[in-house]
């Protein structure tokens, strides 16, 4: 099925095939068509509404001559050590590597939730998830929400995006502010990513004369980890002790029960993990092609919305948690001309970082209000940014991680009673010995930082209006296919 719908000045695509349960007989036919027809009223009214907000408080220019082109590649599951240059498996990656050796790339860098649409909405508003309101899987971005495309848009930038999931159907809102917009949300996790790196390579090479920002979202390296030869049996000895196609169900079925995993089994897992890792850095490959066959200079950045963990805390996958191995992520600046060579960077960094940063790149003023940092001049090399926090949120855990004259140092909070946790991530990266009775006066005081930020964000979220995807059945399907069973993670 083809739903093409035009929302103001933005045409939003929606490419999905086949068709779920209850496709059968003509009276819960009519009932689908009407609810769709109501859906797609009320969503186009809110569109309105919403631009016609947006006209008053835009500050509307002309684009800057030499604007460089700006591509944002979202990894889906990447964690950070999934590259080389983050103590990954040698040459694993061999292109990602070389964007770091030829970029600047930020060592402790933190998605703002352990899933993909909060995350990314987050990505797209520089506000927590806490504040935009999409703390799960069954979450939409309000219309209110002032997104890094409309801006971009505002002042005259071509804007696009491509994705490989259905975390990004039109109905979760993630559209707003771009003028051609792509999901890809049936078939297998390679068939998506085939299909969005068309549009993505179609898109660079478009009107070269006008600057773009691009989107593009790859789901590669998300489970069921069955990818193309010969990167699917690269590190496997022999055939894989858990099915490919039923790797999904598996990981679903362990999340929290380690015994049940043999050592074969989590071995084979991660090595899997690690042929979708090489895979998609064959795509990176192709990308940095298409962007050195255009004249204009283009800014390339690639970070992911959550890692993969592999009971490092006895946890199997990623939601809910805010472990290291599943919210510190990858983050690469690489740009010829734009960008300095070969350098890492100390600052901590978050996904709400990237609206700021990506807007002074682009030669445009940054919007007041936003919660991330502009990191330019940081990337520049223009001094550190020291004594930082950053926050990941779930419905149940919280994290704040702090540079301190002490080192990097995380605090967890899990509610309901349960300690606080204090870990000193530069002697303790796997997160093992808790320091939160040895240092209860930090503790304190952190968690009281922390408790703070969240309030503030969800009063303000309360004010916006939390609003919820309103799925078909066809999309819930799609979310069960890649593990998804309770949208409310």
């Amino acid at each position: 099925m083809a739903a093409v719908m035009r929302m103001g000045m933005v045409l939003v695509a929606l490419l999905v095939t086949g068709c779920g349960k209850g496709c059968g007989g003509k009276k819960s036919r009519k009932k689908r068509r009407n609810l769709r027809t109501e859906r797609a009223e009320k969503e186009a009214i809110e569109a309105q509404n919403a631009m016609a907000d947006r006209a008053e408080i835009e500050r509307r220019g002309e684009t800057p001559e030499d604007a460089p082109n700006i591509l944002l590649v979202s990894l889906d599951t990447l964690r950070a050590d999934g590259l080389d240059a983050y103590g990954g498996l040698p040459d694993n990656a061999p292109f990602l590597n070389k964007m770091a050796e030829e970029g600047v790339w930020f060592e402790y860098s933190y998605a703002q939730a352990p899933s993909t649409s909060p995350t990314h909405a987050s990505m797209f508003t520089s506000v927590l998830p806490s504040e935009h309101g999409i703390m799960g899987t069954d979450g939409r971005l309000p219309a209110s929400f002032d997104t890094l495309a409309e801006y971009m848009q505002s002042y005259g930038i071509r804007t696009w995006a491509a994705a490989s999931s259905v975390r990004f159907a039109v109905g979760v809102q993630l559209n707003q502010g771009f003028d051609e917009y792509a999901v890809f949300a049936q078939g297998s996790q390679m068939r998506k990513s085939d299909q969005a790196m068309e549009v993505a390579l179609a898109a660079i090479a478009a009107q070269p004369d006008r600057p773009w920002f691009g989107f593009l979202h790859l789901m590669d390296v998300h489970a069921p980890y069955n990818v193309k030869e010969p990167h699917q049996s690269r590190y496997l000895k022999g055939a894989p002790s858990v099915d490919p196609k039923e790797t999904v169900r598996f990981l679903h079925k362990h999340r929290l029960d380690k015994d049940g995993v043999t050592a074969q089994q989590l071995t084979d897992l991660k090595a899997m993990y690690a042929g979708g890792v090489s895979h998609v850095d064959t795509r990176i490959a192709a990308l940095l092609d298409a962007v050195r066959a255009i004249e204009r200079p283009t800014l390339v950045v690639v970070t992911a919305d959550h890692g993969e963990a592999f009971f490092e805390k006895n946890f199997l996958g990623h939601g809910t948690y805010v472990h290291e191995a599943i919210v510190r992520v990858p983050l690469v600046f690489w740009g010829p001309g734009l960008v300095p060579g070969g350098q890492k960077r100390s600052t901590l960094a978050q996904s709400i970082d990237l609206f700021p940063t990506l807007m002074h790149f682009a030669q445009l003023p940054v919007p007041d209000g936003l919660r991330g940092a502009d990191l330019y001049s940081v990337i520049q090399g223009r001094g550190e940014q020291t004594g930082r926090s950053v926050v990941a949120q779930s419905r149940k855990w919280q994290m704040l991680v702090r540079d301190t004259e002490d080192g990097v140092q995380k605090l967890v909070l899990t509610g309901k009673g349960r300690r606080p946790r204090l870990y000193d991530l530069a002697s303790d990266p796997l997160e093992q010995t808790n320091l939160a009775d040895a240092e209860s006066a930090k503790v304190d005081q952190w968690s009281e930082q922390l408790m703070n930020v969240s309030f503030r964000a969800k009063r303000k979220a309360n004010g916006a209006r939390t609003e919820q995807w309103e799925m078909s059945s066809e999309e819930r399907e799609a979310l069960e296919a890649i593990g998804y069973m309770d949208v409310a993670q």
